[in-house]
C-alpha cells in the first residue's frame, strides 16, 4: 500500500507550554466545525462532558473548546452561535442526538442519563490566529477506508478516551482524517478519501461480522463507534 507524506514548514519554536506572540496572547490553530452539536461530540470524547468557553465575536458568539496540540500550537474547535446559556445539555443515545442550550438544569431522573457541560462566557480574549505554514506537521495517506477505520477501533481500545476522527470537504472531496493512529506529539495527521459526500457522525464496528459503516447514532450498545467531528472547512494545514 503506497503512502505518501507532505510537511508543511517548520513552526517558530516554543521549549515549554503553548506558543505565544509577542503581545503575550497565545498562538492557536483556529477550526471552525459544523455546529455546537459537533463541538459537544469532540468534548464528550473523554466520556465526560467538559465546559465549553464562549466569547461574544460581533453580535454572536464564537463557542469553543481546546484540541490537541501540534508541536506546541493549541488546536481550538469552535461553532458559531446567535446566542448563549449556562449550560449545554447533550444527549449522544438518542435515536438522533441532540444538544439543549439551558439556563438552569433539571433535577429529573431523565436528566442523568445526559451530559451536561456549563458554559464559560469569556469577556476578554487571550488567543491571536496562528499561519497554517507556521506549523511543522507530516501529512499521510491511508491506502483505504476500512483499515483505517478499524485501526482507530482497535487503538481505542487501548486510551483513555474514545477514538474520534474528523470529516471535511477539500475540492470538492470528502476527507476522513486523525491525528492519532501515529502518534508523535500531534506532528502526524493520517487521512483517507472517502467514497460518498454523506456527513455521518459516528462509524459503527460490528465485531460479530467484522464491519464498519458510517451512521448518526448510538442507540446499539452492541457495537464500537468512533465520533466523527465534521469540520465546516478543512484544516488550515490541509494541503495536498
Amino acid at each position: 500500500m503506497a503512502i505518501s507524506a507532505k510537511k508543511n514548514s517548520k513552526a517558530k519554536a516554543g521549549a515549554k507550554g503553548s506558543r505565544r506572540s509577542a503581545k503575550g496572547k497565545i498562538e492557536v490553530l483556529y477550526v471552525r466545525l459544523n455546529s455546537i452539536v459537533d463541538l459537544a461530540r469532540y468534548m464528550a470524547a473523554s466520556g465526560t462532558l467538559k465546559h465549553v468557553s464562549a466569547i461574544k465575536d460581533g453580535s454572536a458568539y464564537k463557542v469553543f473548546g481546546t484540541g490537541e496540540k501540534i508541536s506546541g500550537m493549541q488546536v481550538v474547535y469552535y461553532a458559531n452561535a446567535n446566542k448563549i446559556s449556562k449550560f449545554i445539555v447533550y444527549n449522544p443515545s438518542a435515536a438522533s442526538e441532540y444538544i439543549e442550550m439551558r439556563d438552569t438544569i433539571a433535577a429529573s431522573l431523565s436528566d442523568y442519563s445526559i451530559m451536561k457541560a456549563p458554559v464559560l462566557e469569556l469577556e476578554t480574549g487571550f488567543f491571536v490566529e496562528a499561519k497554517a505554514k507556521d506549523i511543522e506537521l507530516t501529512i499521510v495517506k491511508a491506502g483505504d477506508f476500512e483499515s483505517f477505520a478499524k485501526a482507530l477501533v482497535n487503538d481505542s481500545q487501548y486510551g483513555g478516551s474514545s477514538a474520534k476522527a474528523y470529516a471535511f470537504f477539500y475540492k470538492g472531496e470528502h476527507y476522513l482524517g486523525s491525528f492519532e493512529l501515529m502518534r508523535d506529539n500531534g506532528k502526524i495527521f493520517t487521512y483517507v478519501k472517502l467514497g460518498s459526500g454523506n456527513i455521518f457522525n459516528y462509524l459503527k464496528y460490528n465485531y460479530s461480522t467484522d464491519s464498519i459503516e458510517p451512521t448518526n447514532s448510538v442507540t446499539d450498545k452492541a457495537y464500537t463507534y468512533v465520533r466523527v467531528i465534521n469540520l465546516a472547512e478543512p484544516f488550515p494545514f490541509f494541503n495536498i
